[in-house]
């Protein structure tokens, strides 16, 4: 797990909430806190046979973004994104792994709180291992994919 500061905030929330960057992610969950509360549920009500069973950051980026937009900044605000199935396994093999049965997601948790930007790697496992090796590649990628994307941050 690596978190990131995010130094530049608004061309990072440009990017998250006017953008592309994130829309191919999987939102499982967000949660603003505005003037009042939203939270959205990424899971879909039917699951499809096969694929994912949550809803694109595209699909639900403009909902969220008439949340947000206004005059004052949201008190907080808190999304968890994943890695769809097939980006999973194309994200695996450019760090140069298989697809191991026990990674069941690579997140990235955005949060903003108290005037605090950062986004958050995570990486959920089905079982136990002790094998850590696509913690730490996600790790560094998702630092990459931050750089690629002109999103300054720190590591922290």
């Amino acid at each position: 797990m690596k978190i990131y500061n995010i130094t530049n905030q608004k061309d990072f929330t440009a990017a998250l909430f006017a953008g592309t960057v994130f829309d191919n992610f999987l939102v499982t969950e967000a949660s603003f806190i505005t003037a009042f509360s939203v939270i959205i549920d990424g899971h879909l009500t039917s699951a499809p046979e096969e694929g994912d069973d949550s809803m694109t950051w595209g699909a639900v980026r403009p909902l969220a973004y008439s949340v947000v937009r206004g005059r004052e900044l949201p008190k907080s605000f808190k999304i968890v994104l994943k890695l769809s199935s097939d980006n999973l396994v194309s994200t695996l093999n450019a760090l140069g792994m298989e697809k191991d049965t026990d990674i069941s997601g690579l997140y990235l948790n955005i949060r903003y709180e108290k005037g605090e930007l950062s986004c958050t790697t995570g990486c959920s496992y089905s079982g136990f291992t002790a094998d850590k090796s696509a913690e730490a590649g996600w790790d560094a990628f998702a630092g990459r994919f931050l750089a690629k994307n002109n999103i300054d941050h720190e590591e922290l």
